[in-house]
């Protein structure tokens, strides 16, 4: 049993790759380094077909790359790898990614989610795609927006670890935002429940969760979230102003001889 494990443990498979340019036509006779997490670099040469074969390659993720070129990834599991590197140029992979950011800065959120999938299919190793997939995830309020943000995270902490939760909040916020548009109040009140998880001292949230609880006529825990918006924000006039108008709700309501 023990020798079984060792050779399992030393099991290693073969990368075949077809590697395009910025036309996706195939880059021929063209030096390719295959890259493991731990440093250790391969290098072969494409064939005609614009094809390289890596041998002896152990299960892992690597980073695949042509001088020159925006780097992809490979995600090594079994004997036989089979993976599409487009090695686009830096200037391609930048407009490709400033394409989808100014669709959403234009709030065409839909568009800008499926330009940014083409993005991601053709630049998997790059982190700025999937920070931009998971945005437009984001405002379109797609579960999947948390996860293409942790994966951009992943790829490159420096630039995209603190994002995470920014993203993850803007998808649960737009999500909370369509249950109150569908009248699903208490599916609003839990989204923003998990938004205090994510930031308990966001004022924002609070207020929001308060305009939630007055549309549910429940004000009583309105002005406790609202009392929670001026502990934090001291001189936030909007809390002030809706607080007061709840309170007065309030006091209608109690006053209000039962039955009517």
């Amino acid at each position: 049993m023990a020798s079984s494990f060792t050779t399992l443990a030393q099991a290693k498979g073969t990368v075949t790759c077809t590697v395009l340019d910025d036309s996706g036509q195939p880059v021929a006779k063209k030096d390719i380094v295959l890259t493991s997490s731990g440093g250790k670099q391969t290098k072969k040469k494409t064939n005609e077909q614009g094809e390289v074969k890596f041998t002896g390659v152990e299960d892992g993720a690597y980073s695949i790359a042509l001088d020159g070129a925006v780097p992809g990834r490979v995600e090594v599991s079994g004997a036989d790898t089979p993976c599409k590197y487009n090695a686009l140029s830096a200037a391609t992979a930048n407009a490709k990614i400033s394409g989808v950011m100014d669709l959403i800065k234009e709030r065409k959120y839909p568009e800008a989610e499926a330009e940014a999938k083409k993005v991601v299919d053709l630049m998997p190793g790059e982190a700025t795609a999937h920070y931009a997939l998971a945005v437009a995830y984001a405002y379109t309020g797609n579960e999947q927006a948390g996860a293409e943000a942790d994966k951009a995270a992943e790829l490159s902490p420096d630039r995209f670890k603190d994002k995470v939760n920014l993203i993850k909040m803007q998808a649960i916020n737009v999500q909370a935002e369509n249950d109150k548009k569908k009248g699903d109040f208490n599916s609003a009140i839990k989204r923003y429940q998990s938004l205090q998880g994510l930031a308990p001292n966001d004022p924002t949230v609070y207020y929001n969760m308060a305009v939630t609880y007055g549309a549910m006529k429940n004000y009583d825990e309105a002005l406790k979230n609202l009392d929670k918006v001026i502990a934090l924000k001291p001189d936030d006039q909007d809390a002030k102003a809706l607080r007061a108008r709840f309170e007065k709700a309030l006091d209608e309501q109690l006053s209000r001889p039962l039955g009517k």
